[in-house]
């Protein structure tokens, strides 16, 4: 069985903190204290709100949070630049080089045109932002899908 333990103010004589088991909770209590359930905020969802500058000039620096879907949405330009890097595997050549900055330059452009907008402004959990970059991924999966070798480009 968990049990719960509280610290009090003070410790024992040797500096250590003293714990007790905490007193089971009363049935009155829970029921005046409530549910969780019974309060669930309203929440109004917008077709669009306009971003927000991240940070003010000359104020203290926020580190962003990274959420799993800009994770996500970085494995993708991972795996661009990687078939971008087996096309000069495979082909060394001049053509080779040619196809590689061709692709890369607007691949990497793409990569830092996002960066920059995540790191500068925040938007909220609007559906037209959601539908924004679900069209984004959707492109830029189409594009690293079409990245292969140099015999297959050319034709």
């Amino acid at each position: 069985e968990d049990v719960g333990y509280e610290v009090p103010d003070g410790g024992d004589k040797d500096g250590l903190l003293v714990s007790k088991p905490l007193e089971e909770e009363s049935i009155e209590s829970k029921q005046q204290r409530g549910s969780v359930l019974d309060y669930v905020p309203s929440m109004k969802v917008r077709f669009f709100s306009p971003p927000r500058q991240r940070q003010k000039w000359g104020s203290d620096q926020i580190l962003p949070h990274v959420n799993w879907g800009d994770l996500f949405f970085d494995l993708f330009f991972v795996a661009g630049f990687y078939n971008l890097g087996s096309i000069l595997v495979d082909n060394p050549s001049g053509i080779g080089v040619l196809y590689f900055c061709g692709c890369f330059f607007p691949l990497s452009n793409l990569w830092l045109a996002k960066v920059m907008y995540d790191s500068r402004f925040v938007y909220g959990e609007d559906i037209f932002h959601k539908i924004f970059d679900t069209a984004a991924l959707v492109v830029l999966a189409t594009v690293v899908s079409y990245i292969s070798v140099v015999p297959k480009l050319s034709k």
